[in-house]
């Protein structure tokens, strides 16, 4: 099915692109996500993400491997941002603009913005993994297939992913944060 809607993406149908975007829009939102830790930019740079592949559509040599060609645009993508972002908060008074931010995510209690400041202090790939899992929905297998692993290792990032966050969360007052997560 996937085949069949690059091919008839490749010849311009935006219809068929448009389908293959609502397929994929879970794993490139969990790209996006896992490299930016924010949720407010994402929804911008899912969407770039796709007109970026709508561009280069003519570029993806199997479309059975449709899915890892997006997530590495959205993992380009991100980066892009991210750097676009460090070079403006170099600028003056965007440092104590964000150091104002940054205190603000300091008030204890879990909420988004007390999660989302935990998944900013994670390691790249255990953030990723951690969202691609709990917020996106993969199961562990597609994890493993995804990053080129075993289902093993995946649990084990899974597991060192919830114990930072869980301990991140409680030294912010929310005792008992739950993050045990489910099974494969």
């Amino acid at each position: 099915m996937t085949r069949e809607l690059i091919e008839r993406a490749r010849q311009g149908d935006r219809d068929a692109f448009g389908e293959v975007a609502r397929l994929y829009a879970p794993l490139v939102t969990g790209a996006v996500l896992a490299r930016l830790g924010r949720f407010q930019e994402t929804e911008d740079l899912v969407q770039e993400t796709f007109v970026r592949a709508l561009q280069q559509i003519g570029t993806l040599r199997d479309p059975d491997r449709a899915g890892a060609w997006l997530y590495g645009i959205a993992v380009n993508v991100a980066r892009e941002h991210l750097r676009a972002r460090a070079r403006a908060e170099a600028a003056p008074g965007a440092l104590a603009a964000a150091g104002a931010a940054r205190a603000a995510d300091e008030a204890p209690g879990l909420d988004a913005e007390g999660l989302e400041a935990c998944l900013e202090r994670l390691p790249d790939a255990l953030r990723e993994i951690f969202i691609l899992r709990h917020i996106q929905g993969m199961s562990y297998r597609e994890l493993a297939d995804l990053r080129d692993a075993t289902v093993t290792s995946v649990g084990e990032r899974l597991w060192k992913a919830r114990r930072m966050l869980r301990d991140c969360l409680q030294r912010r007052g929310a005792p008992g944060a739950d993050l045990a997560g489910g099974r494969p």
